[in-house]
């Protein structure tokens, strides 16, 4: 019982550690080589019209997944996508 308690403990605090690893700077380049295109440069004012006032994984992925015109973007993993939730959020203010 001790083993599983430990080994619960051990992945809630890597899941913690992971969810805390975002990089906005890795965001940021992977907004300029992905997003930029379509989105604009300026990502709090959307060039495609939409206007975010926060960002997260589960919207964009969720996007992606629904939109045939960004499903090249599906190779992306949650790493990636939690640093361009980093970046869209600092650059939004509420990082």
């Amino acid at each position: 019982m001790i083993r599983v308690l430990l080994r619960i403990a051990c992945l809630a605090a890597s899941l913690a550690g992971n969810a805390l690893a975002a990089d906005a700077t890795s965001g940021r380049a992977l907004y300029e080589r992905f997003c930029a295109r379509c989105h604009g440069p300026n990502p709090v004012q959307f060039q495609s019209g939409a206007n975010i006032t926060t960002a997260d994984v589960t919207t964009i992925r969720r996007t992606i997944a629904g939109n045939p015109a960004m499903s090249f973007l599906a190779f992306l993993t949650e790493a990636q996508l939690q640093d361009i939730v980093a970046y869209l959020n600092l650059q939004l203010g509420t990082a």
